[in-house]
C-alpha cells in the first residue's frame, strides 16, 4: 500500500487529521501512559492544541485516556491496538524516504 493510500494519511490529506494530530499518535505509541503536559513538552506543542489532537485522536478509536494508576489526579493516554496499527503502518510507508533525509529530518 502506498502512502498516500493509508487510512490515516488519506485522513490528513482530507484535513480530517492534522499533522500535529500524526505527530502525537506517534509519541503515545512510542511512550505510552504520559499525561498531556508530558506530550506538549515532548512535542513543543500548547497543551490546548494537544488536547484538541486527543480529543479528535479518542473520537477515532485511535488512544484511550484513563487515570494515571500513580497519581489519580492526571490522566494518562495510551494507544488502542488501531492506534498503534495506524503508526505501524505509517513507519512501514515512510521509513524508505527517511534512509535517504538528513537524520534530524527523520
Amino acid at each position: 500500500m502506498k502512502l498516500e493510500n493509508s487510512p490515516i494519511m488519506r485522513a490528513v490529506a482530507y484535513g480530517f487529521f492534522e499533522v500535529r494530530q500524526v505527530a502525537l499518535l506517534c509519541a503515545i505509541v512510542e511512550r505510552p501512559g504520559l499525561s498531556v503536559r508530558d506530550y506538549s513538552d515532548q512535542l513543543g506543542i500548547t497543551k490546548p492544541c494537544v488536547t484538541r489532537a486527543i480529543t479528535t485522536l479518542e473520537a477515532q478509536g485511535y488512544i484511550k485516556r484513563s487515570q494515571s494508576p500513580h497519581d489519580r489526579r492526571l490522566l494518562v493516554l495510551n494507544p488502542t491496538a488501531e492506534g498503534c496499527d495506524a503508526v505501524e503502518e505509517v513507519m512501514q510507508e515512510t521509513a524508505p524516504t527517511c534512509h535517504n533525509l538528513p537524520a534530524a529530518v527523520c
